[in-house]
């Protein structure tokens, strides 16, 4: 082994195993707020839910990846790019009633360059887009979310409910150099305090805070469980 390449392997395999006693660190915002525990992530996949206080996401459904590419080689050189894609859909509860079904695509892109033998991984991109439609005969969905990987392999975006648009970003660590471990994300209002967060990791956790009120509570809820519930979708 190359002694150049010995402090980032280890650096890379501490980062790796740090994941599973990782955990979110909770902005000031929501520190005295209720941490609201999920159930149901664990199991099979087909019985897979998410239910966290008087919320649940049951009925999940998930297609099959589906996935495209190309690639071109001049010489010695060579690039590419593979695109995969899922959807998944759910129920989403409240009190044990349904709110309604959200509907969601994900999709992961891994661009490759450079000579062929290397096959470096110059870019890996991935997207998450969910929708709770309204009552029949509306054209504006419920909420909307709307995710995106940055350069460093977070996920960026945003939740719009209505006319009112909450910034999203994913919490954790790595980057650059070592791989991205995501533990959650944060939602901010248009005064840029933090309003909700959601840990993906381990059993998974929702914290509202109590100005989310009403139906913005409901749908902030709902687009929780939408990130509980994704699953990354690896590009070959």
């Amino acid at each position: 082994m190359s002694m150049k390449m010995r402090p980032f392997l280890v650096a890379m395999a501490a980062a790796l195993s740090a994941c599973a006693s990782a955990s979110m660190e909770v902005a000031p915002e929501l520190t005295a707020v209720e941490r609201l525990s999920v159930e149901g992530r664990g199991g099979w996949r087909g019985s897979r839910r998410a239910a966290f206080g008087p919320w649940e996401a049951t009925g999940v459904d998930r297609s099959w990846t589906g996935g495209s590419g190309w690639r071109i080689a001049v010489g010695p050189i060579g690039g590419g790019s593979q695109k995969s894609t899922q959807e998944y859909t759910f129920l989403f509860l409240e009190e044990g009633s349904e709110i309604g079904r959200v509907d969601c695509a994900a999709v992961g892109v891994r661009r490759t360059g450079g000579r062929r033998i290397l096959d470096v991984d110059l870019s890996a991109r991935e997207a998450l887009e969910c929708r709770q439609d309204g009552e029949a005969g509306e054209e504006e969905p419920v909420w909307d979310l709307v995710v995106e990987a940055t350069s460093e392999g977070h996920l960026e975006g945003f939740l719009r409910i209505g006319e009112a648009r909450y910034v999203l970003s994913s919490a954790g660590t790595g980057g650059k150099l070592l791989p991205t471990v995501i533990h959650g994300f944060e939602f901010r209002d248009p005064a840029n305090r933090v309003v909700a967060a959601v840990e993906t990791v381990n059993e998974g956790s929702v914290i509202l805070s109590p100005e989310l009120t009403g139906p913005v509570r409901t749908a902030f809820a709902a687009a929780a469980a939408a990130l509980l519930l994704y699953e990354r979708v690896e590009a070959d």
